[in-house]
This record gives structure tokens, C-alpha cells and sequence, in this order.
């Protein structure tokens, strides 16, 4: 999973980690030290969205009311209309389970983006406006090594 980008600043995960293997239509996601990673690389799933994110949020919604996610990081390249509303999906559902194990420490949502890609800033700004986590904007260059 790990690319040039990733891996300066994600760790390395184990295979008990890895909620989903990206692919080149999927995200990949992990989960480690109550830390859930989304990254997608390109167009994420054209097509049926359903089948690829409802056994995703099923599984976050079980690690969110166990208390099991304290930050959501995310670094998309693009998505589509339908990813873009699963993702949304995803993170209401985690921020609900976390808000009934514990009211007081809601998760934070890092979105990462690349330097002047202002496509995905602006997503990432607009699920900021319709969810209730804290954002943090963070702009990477595309290039690190």
C-alpha cells in the first residue's frame, strides 16, 4: 500500500491492520492505534459503491461505539458522486458510534491534500461543513520521498 506519500507519513501495517486492500478502483483502509486510515489512489469505484463501503461501514460503526477510533485520516487522489456520498456515509456513521461510546472525545477527521489540488481541499471542506467532526487540512506536495 505504501507509496512515496504514504509512506513518510503513514506506518507500516500489518495484515491484522487492514480492514480493506486498495485497489485501483477501491480505497485501501486500516486501522491501527486507534488511528483509521482511508487512502485511494484513483477513480474510487465506479459502478456499485453499496457492495465496497456498507461491509466498511458496518465494521467502523462496531469500532466506533467500542471506542476504537479516535482519528480518521484521509488522502484521496479523486472519487466520484457515489464515493463521495459512501465516504460521507462512513464518516456520520463513525462519528455517531463514537458520540454514544463517549460524548466528550468525538474523533477528528485529517484531510490530506495534495499542494494545489484544490478539488479535493474543497471535498474535503464540504464534509466539513456536513459532519460534525473537527477537520484539520493538511497539504502535502504529491512528490514526497
Amino acid at each position: 500500500m505504501n507509496n512515496d506519500i504514504t509512506s513518510k507519513l503513514w506506518p507500516e501495517f500489518n495484515d491484522s491492520d487492514i480492514l480493506k486492500k486498495g485497489t485501483l478502483k477501491t480505497p485501501f483502509v486500516a486501522l491501527k492505534d486507534k488511528i483509521l486510515y482511508i487512502q485511494g489512489n484513483s477513480k474510487l469505484v465506479n459502478g456499485n459503491a453499496v457492495n465496497f463501503y456498507n461491509p466498511l461501514v458496518e465494521k467502523a460503526e462496531t469500532l466506533a461505539l467500542d471506542g476504537k477510533i479516535d482519528v480518521v485520516n484521509v488522502m484521496l487522489k479523486k472519487f466520484n458522486i457515489s464515493s463521495a456520498y459512501n465516504i460521507k456515509i462512513l464518516l456520520e456513521t463513525i462519528l455517531n458510534g463514537a458520540h454514544k461510546y463517549d460524548s466528550t472525545n468525538l474523533p477528528r477527521v485529517n484531510w490530506y491534500y495534495e499542494k494545489n489540488d484544490e478539488s479535493i481541499k474543497e471535498a474535503g471542506e464540504d464534509y466539513a461543513g456536513l459532519v460534525s467532526f473537527p477537520f484539520k487540512f493538511i497539504e502535502i506536495n504529491g512528490n514526497q520521498s
